[in-house]
């Protein structure tokens, strides 16, 4: 069995779920749904913590000691990430989690500014938000650009 192939994600937010949704579509079952289901809501209900919207039942070392289990690698870790602005918890945000890809093991690593640990870390991958709604602008094809004209075309918006 090789190590798992690292792949830096964003910790938080639309892109992150944005990443999540495309690895579950790809995978086989539905435990890669499953969690990232999971892990969208637990980020939700924790940006609602955050905000003051909603009351938590327990403190953040209890509810990430609740979230994660570094034990089981299939099963999300997550982190408390510090806010140094004034009036700003800490906040749980997604850190890591390994899936199984046809084969291809992919350890989903959090990072704050994903687009800078591959040329900074070891990460043979890296998504951000920019990645993301790139994706979506112009789209992903089974077959490559082949020439300036494939560059430079612009679909029309959905």
């Amino acid at each position: 069995m090789t190590d798992p192939v690292p792949v830096a994600v964003p910790r938080k937010g639309r892109p992150l779920e944005a990443v999540l949704e495309r690895v579950a579509a790809v995978a086989d079952g539905d435990r890669l749904d499953r969690l990232a289901d999971g892990v969208s809501n637990t980020l939700r209900y924790e940006k609602a913590v955050t905000k003051g919207s909603v009351d938590a039942d327990a403190g953040p070392y209890e509810r990430l000691a609740e979230y994660s289990d570094p034990a089981t690698p299939a099963e999300p870790e997550f982190t408390l990430l510090r806010d140094d602005r004034n009036g700003k918890p800490r906040r749980i945000v997604f850190d890591a989690a390994t899936v199984d890809l046809g084969g291809v093991t992919v350890k989903l690593v959090g990072r704050e500014e994903p687009f800078r640990p591959p040329r900074t870390h070891e990460f043979a991958l890296g998504f951000d938000s920019a990645d993301i709604v790139l994706e979506q602008a112009v789209g992903i094809t089974e077959t490559g650009l082949g020439n300036i004209a494939a560059i430079s075309h612009r679909p029309d918006p959905p």
